[in-house]
């Protein structure tokens, strides 16, 4: 068993989006680009196996302002 895969990854460098994606990649900062990527796909995976948290339905009511006002007064 070999103990190191490479995966290319190719950019059209005619096509400004994957030249602009190539060119964030090779930023210094983003550090050496294997490395990079392999940070990208831990936090996809990170993201995909978070759960999903499902948010309860909110619900809008109208309130006339007068009424408010009221409601207010009761609590000064």
């Amino acid at each position: 068993m070999k103990s190191r895969e490479i995966c290319p990854v190719s950019f059209n460098l005619k096509d400004e989006y994957e030249r602009e994606l190539f060119e964030f990649a090779k930023q210094p900062e983003n550090g050496r680009f294997s490395l990079f990527i392999k940070r990208l796909i831990a936090e996809e995976r990170s993201r995909r196996e978070a759960p999903i948290i499902p948010q309860a339905p909110v619900q809008v009511m109208k309130v006339d302002h007068e009424d408010n006002k009221q409601a207010a007064k009761g609590f000064l």
